[in-house]
C-alpha cells in the first residue's frame, strides 16, 4: 500500500487461495498468489521522487552475416559478457543493414561484423559507431581489443 498515489493506493496484493481451483471445478489444491500494478508502481516512484536509472549504452553489437557468422557472434557475445563488456547479437537473421540500424538505435559503441569471409580469414571487422572508422582485428584478440577501447 502507498499513500502517495491517492485512494487507489494498493500496489501489490496477494494471499492464500486454497479453495480457488476447487471452486472452479478442479481438485482441492492449496495455493498462493499475488498481483501487482506496474503503472501504480511507476506512480509511486514518481510521486516519491525516486528515479529508475537509465540503462547504460550498449558496448558492442555483433552482426552475424550468415549461419556461421551468427554462431560465432553468439560465442563472441558470451566471451565479451564474461569479461564485463555489454554485448548483443542478432537473434532473427536480419540483413546487415537492419542489424546496423538496430545497433545505432540501441547506442552500440562498436559493431563487430562476422561472416564467412571473416571466419575464413580469422579476422573480424570492428566498426567504431561514433566516427564510422573500421579496423580488422584477429578473432582471438577481439575481446582484448574491445576491452581496451571501452575503458
Amino acid at each position: 500500500m502507498s499513500t502517495s498515489i491517492g485512494s487507489q493506493g494498493t500496489v501489490l496484493g496477494g494471499g492464500r487461495y486454497d479453495t480457488l481451483i476447487e471452486n472452479l471445478g478442479g481438485p482441492q489444491v492449496p495455493a498462493v498468489g499475488f498481483g501487482s500494478g506496474i503503472e501504480r508502481m511507476l506512480l509511486v516512484l514518481e510521486n516519491t521522487g525516486k528515479r529508475i536509472p537509465e540503462e547504460a549504452p550498449l558496448g558492442v553489437y555483433v552482426a552475424g552475416l550468415d549461419d556461421g557468422g551468427r554462431k560465432a557472434a553468439f560465442q563472441l557475445c558470451d566471451t565479451l559478457r564474461k569479461t564485463g563488456i555489454s554485448a548483443e547479437f542478432d537473434h532473427a537473421a536480419r540483413s546487415v543493414k537492419a542489424q546496423f540500424k538496430y545497433a545505432g538505435k540501441v547506442g552500440a559503441k562498436y559493431v563487430v561484423v562476422i561472416g564467412s569471409n571473416e571466419l575464413e580469414s580469422g579476422e573480424y571487422t570492428v566498426k567504431n559507431m561514433a566516427d564510422s572508422t573500421s579496423e580488422t582485428v584477429k578473432a582471438e584478440r577481439v575481446a582484448e581489443y574491445l576491452a581496451q577501447k571501452l575503458q
